[in-house]
């Protein structure tokens, strides 16, 4: 039987994941689903309304993983995850995940093979289902750095193919209405206050980065930094680039495969559509 870990959303529980993902679950009978839940109380709004009674929303406490304003909390989640996986008996064999659990498992699963021992498993997963992935960001300690200003001017002297920090932090925080205009503009000045105080550095590595304490975050580099396991990615193309197209790039494009829905954000429901990502998380998991 193939065990698979599960991972929520930002403004989330595992109890509300376990609703998003019955109808799938119950397709894939000969597969196990343990649900790990975030401990960091979520400030943001909440997808949780789409699901059950929504009088019960407030009275479930609602989690994330981390944030990307505090990337040695992020660092040590990604750490702990690491440690869950590789202790597990059995082990894990995939990850399905959803929004900024699609971070958490990417970011985790790329920290292990730059810091595993040697003769231990070659990759955190088998497998990975990534369904609305919040693109992931990465956290690293600077040890030599020169400052030549404030956050935006990082963003300014980022390559156009990635993504600006602004993005990533919007997708932290972006949960309760992406598609309108005005939630958005809302949560991107949000984003940009919390940035205020950040520094920009550029590294003795040869990159920029936004300099928070004694740690930086960026995004990963597309052409250099990849997953090479069999993925699956779940997405509405019409969302934007933040939430799966990013993390596909990121992957290695003979291991992904993609399936799209107009749910937009949402995971993806009803039977039909449920049955149809069964067959693909199968063909995922029999290719690892």
């Amino acid at each position: 039987m193939m065990r698979v870990l599960c991972l929520h959303g930002a403004g989330s529980n595992n109890n509300f994941f376990q609703n998003q993902t019955a109808t799938l679950r119950a397709h894939l009978p000969d597969f196990s689903f343990e649900f790990v839940q975030g401990t960091l109380p979520h400030q943001g709004g909440s997808w949780s309304s789409h699901y059950g009674n929504r009088n019960d929303d407030v009275e479930q406490e609602l989690f994330t993983y981390f944030t990307l304003f505090d990337p040695e909390f992020m660092l040590e989640t990604e750490r702990e995850l690491i440690d869950l996986v590789t202790s597990a008996s059995p082990p894990f064999d995939g990850v399905l995940a959803y929004s900024i659990g699609c971070s958490l498992a990417f970011q985790a699963s790329m920290r292990y093979e730059a810091e595993r021992e040697p003769n231990s498993r070659g990759s955190l997963f088998k497998f990975a289902i990534f369904c609305n992935a919040v693109a992931p960001s990465k956290a690293i300690d600077i040890v030599d750095s020169c400052c030549f200003g404030t956050a935006a001017e990082v963003e300014s002297r980022i390559k156009d193919e990635a993504l600006t920090l602004t993005e990533l932090a919007l997708g932290m925080r972006l949960i309760a209405a992406p598609s309108a205009v005005e939630e958005v503009n809302r949560l991107r000045q949000w984003a940009k206050l919390q940035m205020k105080d950040w520094q920009g550095v550029h590294t003795d590595r040869g990159f920029d980065v936004v300099k928070i304490g004694v740690m930086g975050v960026m995004p990963f580099d597309q052409k250099n930094e990849r997953l090479h396991i069999p993925t699956l990615h779940v997405r509405d193309p019409m969302e934007h680039r933040l939430f799966g197209e990013r993390m596909q790039i990121l992957c290695d494009p003979k291991e992904a495969r993609e399936f799209f829905h107009d749910h937009g954000h949402e995971f993806p429901r009803g039977y039909n559509i449920s049955k149809t990502l069964a067959d693909l998380v199968r063909e995922t998991a029999a290719r690892a």
